[in-house]
């Protein structure tokens, strides 16, 4: 089951797709290309009203070379900050300060 989503997020980011889906979350890939050359990862997570709406725009550390390895990090980390506000590991406040 877990093989087949990572094929089908792969598929996606082929596609170069910026719009996915993650538990009633909308994660939108931002990546994008520096001057010098390679790609920063970003996504911008949509919270759902009844959650509280707003956004919360992530940001990577790292450099990609290609466009869609920087997008699946972003996706990476899109759904790690929704895990940990499904988890209770984020505060209100940083929801709220979206």
């Amino acid at each position: 089951m877990e093989e087949q989503s990572e094929q089908r997020l792969e598929q996606r980011l082929e596609r170069h797709e910026t719009k996915m889906d993650y538990h009633h979350h909308t994660l939108w890939l931002r990546s994008y290309a520096l001057k010098a050359g390679g790609w920063i990862p970003k996504v911008v997570v949509v919270i759902p009203e009844e959650d509280g709406n707003g956004e919360r725009e992530i940001l990577g550390e790292g450099t990609f070379v290609e466009r869609e390895e920087a997008d699946k990090q972003a996706f990476l980390m899109g759904r790690a900050w929704v895990d940990r506000k499904e988890a209770g590991k984020v505060s209100q406040e940083e929801i709220s300060s979206s």
